[in-house]
């Protein structure tokens, strides 16, 4: 399973000179979706229901989903790869903080109001759940746009579905965004703060 998940992103449609070798990779790529959700989703579920959470497996969820969403943004276009930067740079910058990241972030001295709203009640808010989602879907999304999914395989949706959900989820992944790089300023003026001291 995973093996198929990995290869197929190895492969590119500007390579394949055939509509047949365009709709086999689109094709490929539905029945990966499911391959993509369970390698994301099942370990979470399967650590909570047995109590099984750890610094260790935060740290590994946080490393699948960024490199899952990585090879995402990739398909996508090659310079989409910054997105990924960003969040591996905001991964770093809070990984020191360990698991309870959220809260510590929080806790600084002056949160702007925005990023609070977004990490309040750990993302269950209407700005946490935009963020989220335009973190999660938008890469989705985009790939859909880029092989015309919508026209060819989801034509039963109304037609102006993609660009509703480009815009929110766009919307969501600048959301996000604007966390990351509050987290990012902060951790490296602390870094500068301490750094001056020797």
């Amino acid at each position: 399973m995973t093996f198929r998940f990995w290869a197929m992103f190895m492969k590119d449609t500007k390579t394949s000179s055939t509509l047949g070798e365009k709709d086999a990779l689109i094709s490929e790529a539905q029945s990966l979706l499911p391959d993509y959700r369970v390698l994301l989703y099942v370990p979470n579920v399967i650590a909570r229901k047995w109590n099984q959470c750890s610094p260790f497996g935060a740290w590994m969820d946080i490393l699948i989903d960024n490199a899952g969403r990585g090879l995402l943004w990739t398909k996508v276009h090659y310079l989409c790869f910054l997105v990924s930067v960003i969040e591996w740079t905001t991964h770093i910058c809070n990984h020191n903080h360990g698991a309870h990241w959220k809260t510590i972030v929080k806790n600084k001295r002056i949160v702007p109001p925005l990023i609070a709203k977004i990490l309040s009640n750990n993302f269950r808010n209407p700005y946490g759940v935009l963020a989220i989602g335009g973190l999660n879907v938008l890469p989705l999304w985009c790939i859909g746009l880029k092989y015309e999914i919508f026209r060819t395989h989801l034509y039963f949706l109304p037609v102006y579905t993609p660009e509703i959900g480009l815009l929110v989820f766009g919307f969501g992944r600048i959301l996000c965004l604007l966390a990351e790089i509050w987290c990012i300023k902060e951790h490296v003026k602390g870094l500068l703060i301490n750094s001056s001291k020797y």
